[in-house]
């Protein structure tokens, strides 16, 4: 789903960030975010106002982080529609309710600890970029996300960026991760790069020369590895702890590397210089839903290369057709930290990824026939008795229906297999005989139905 091009065409000749920035016409930023403050079954209450949303529009609903603990939902995400707003309220409805947890335990009753975020998806008709898109960064309730969706082609010529928008490294601290920050540590969970120090410290008796407690880089996709001053190392962080999933099936930030310490010492116990080496920022999340995707430029989710860097964010493009170039599209960590995940939906792809993408797919197809049956009785049985197909790339679905339809006259679809017989309930009559399949791919090899063979029965 590219969305239906609501926002127009968009050229990007300087600087446009989707949360600051907006289209002619619009009187509040293409994307507009929200602090979350309560879920009901369909619907999401948000600090401040709702002003820069209305029915219809498209939202993400994302747990941006958690706290040390209470985090076991940070990642969850879903796109809904809007149905009405409350505007008195602060409350936005959906069309549909939620079918995914955000809250501090296993439902969404209690967001204690949760940073939860409501963001606005522009959907412009066409994109170009000469110069540089992007979004706020994280700043520890919201911001960090670019989420964009185009009707037709999409252009990067310039850049596309979340570079070091993501968690936040911490003041003589453990970088921040999914868990949020967690003090001084040497082995924070959460994917935060580890913090060490001592203070004066020497390390092993008397010497004139720099000595170095390590701090790590933040981990995401793979972990960070150390960072040491200088001189001796006195000592080092714990590894930082990779999350997530290939295919992010949750979104997630970049997390931050961890604070280092340096001490440079003289002549009988003496301590010259003692330094506090910060941690780099990891990256945010860029995900960009278009028809067609041509990279000229780049498109990045990278860390920050400070000291113990930050690791690369998220980073998900679906298009019918994609050519990124040869590594124009990054997800890198910088100053050792983790390499973040790329996932690529596709139908046709040319070019490579760094680091290398996980192959998703471009969602569901399906293909439904009009009536096969013509006028007569109302149909009893059909018999799927054949099916030729290519199911190296996925697997395909069949359901029959004769007409039949349900009391909010949409029509009722029965799954049938294969060499199956499916007999309609005789308090469902209908005369008009149709079947649908439902294309799922789940790699990257061939998908099709070359032909099939149906035969039904009619009552009298």
């Amino acid at each position: 789903d590219f969305g239906a091009g609501e926002d127009g065409d968009i050229t990007v000749d300087g600087d446009y960030n989707i949360n600051s920035d907006a289209q002619p016409g619009r009187l509040f930023p293409d994307a507009v975010n929200f602090i979350v403050e309560g879920l009901g079954e369909a619907s999401a209450t948000v600090r401040g106002g709702v002003g820069g949303v209305e029915i219809g529009d498209e939202v993400l609903l994302i747990n941006l982080q958690g706290d040390n603990e209470r985090h076991g939902n940070v990642g969850n995400y879903e796109i809904k529609e809007i149905a009405r707003i409350n505007y008195g309220q602060n409350t936005i409805f959906f069309t549909t309710n939620l079918t995914k947890v955000y809250g501090a335990t296993d439902n969404n009753e209690d967001l204690e600890g949760q940073k939860i975020m409501l963001q606005r998806v522009p959907r412009y008709r066409s994109l170009r970029v000469n110069g540089t898109m992007t979004a706020d960064a994280w700043d520890g309730e919201k911001g960090g996300v670019y989420f964009v969706k185009v009707l037709q082609d999409s252009d990067i010529r310039g850049s596309i960026h979340v570079n070091n928008l993501g968690y936040r490294p911490q003041s003589q601290s453990s970088g921040e991760g999914t868990r949020g920050a967690q003090g001084q540590m040497r082995d924070p969970s959460g994917g935060g790069g580890g913090s060490f120090h001592d203070w004066p410290g020497q390390c092993g008796g008397w010497h004139q020369n720099w000595y170095s407690f390590c701090g790590m880089a933040g981990a995401y996709g793979t972990a960070g590895t150390r960072y040491c001053y200088a001189g001796r190392t006195c000592g080092e962080a714990d590894a930082s702890i990779p999350y997530g999933q290939p295919n992010l099936s949750q979104w997630f930030f970049g997390a931050a590397g961890g604070n280092s310490t340096a001490n440079e010492g003289y002549c009988c116990w003496g301590l010259r210089y003692h330094r506090h080496l910060g941690g780099g920022r990891g990256a945010g999340m860029l995900v960009l839903w278009s028809s067609g995707i041509s990279v000229r430029g780049n498109i990045e989710a990278q860390g920050q290369a400070n000291n113990a860097g930050g690791a690369g964010g998220s980073l998900f493009l679906r298009a019918r057709s994609m050519n990124v170039g040869n590594n124009r599209v990054n997800a890198m960590g910088g100053g050792g930290g983790g390499n973040g995940r790329i996932r690529l939906d596709f139908f046709g792809l040319s070019g490579t990824t760094e680091p290398e993408y996980h192959p998703g797919f471009a969602g569901d197809t399906v293909m439904q026939t009009d009536d096969l049956s013509g006028v007569g009785n109302p149909i009893q049985t059909v018999t799927l008795s054949r099916v030729l197909a290519d199911l190296r790339g996925g697997n395909i679905n069949y359901q029959v229906t004769n007409g039949a339809t349900d009391n909010e006259q949409n029509l009722i679809w029965n799954d049938i297999s294969a060499g199956e017989t499916f007999t309609f309930p005789e308090n469902q009559p209908g005369t008009a005989l149709r079947m649908r399949a439902t294309f799922r791919n789940n790699n990257l090899q061939p998908l099709a139905l070359i032909g099939l063979s149906l035969e039904w029965t009619r009552g009298e």
